[in-house]
This record gives C-alpha cells, sequence and structure tokens, in this order.
C-alpha cells in the first residue's frame, strides 16, 4: 500500500517546450487527481497517486502520459486527452517530458534528483 502525505509535497513549476509551444507544467494536488483521472478513463482502472508514481520510477509509459498530462491541464491549458494523445505525446514529446516529469516528481518531496542519486551512492552531504 502506497501513502502519499499532504504535507510531504512541494508543488513545483517547469516550462517545457514542445515542437515550437512552451507548456507549462505545474505538478502538485491538482496534477495528481488528473493523474488518477487519466488511469480511471483512459487505463480503465481505478489506481491512487501513490501507484500511479511507483509506476512512473518503474518506467511505464501510461504513468508518463498521466503525470505530463495531469501537469499540463493543472498548468492552465485545457485541453483533452485525445489532443494530447494524438497531438502532443509524441517522439518528439518523450524526451522533454520524461526529464520534466522525473525532475518535477522527485523535487516535489524535496529531493533533487541529483541528492537523491548522492544519497544512494553514499556520497551525501550531511
Amino acid at each position: 500500500m502506497s501513502v502519499i502525505s499532504a504535507l510531504d509535497i512541494c508543488p513545483v513549476e517547469k516550462v517545457v517546450r514542445i515542437g515550437k509551444e512552451d507548456y507549462a507544467l505545474q505538478f502538485n494536488h491538482r496534477m495528481l487527481r488528473e493523474a488518477e483521472l487519466v488511469y480511471i478513463k483512459e487505463y480503465e482502472r481505478v489506481v491512487n497517486a501513490g501507484i500511479i508514481l511507483g509506476e512512473l520510477l518503474a518506467g511505464t509509459l501510461t504513468a508518463l502520459m498521466a503525470v505530463a498530462y495531469g501537469a499540463i491541464r493543472a498548468g492552465g491549458r485545457r485541453i483533452s486527452w485525445e489532443t494530447f494523445d494524438n497531438e502532443i505525446f509524441g517522439v518528439d514529446a518523450f524526451d522533454p517530458l520524461f526529464d520534466a516529469v522525473s525532475d518535477a516528481v522527485v523535487e516535489m518531496f524535496g529531493t533533487s534528483r541529483d541528492d537523491a542519486a548522492a544519497e544512494a551512492t553514499g556520497d551525501a552531504k550531511n
């Protein structure tokens, strides 16, 4: 069972350029809820945000798409899943979205990706 405390989440904002367009991404409670709704409506799975983030860490494309879509919606862009899936999320979008989502999710929990790697290798600064 996965538990995410609301107090453990620090909102993060990123901007990603896909093609010729910039997308504001917000990683916060709304993004998590939007990702949960994608799982319910598009993937026909009822899971909580903790499970989605776990799948994201495991590298699943479905989690990346759900979180990226949720972050774009939380960032203020009103787009449908179909528009995101068919027009935005493509080969050119994968790397910038993956990098932004990976960094932001780690930052949401108060640790940068470099700090997490240093901690994992024992090189963390005290």
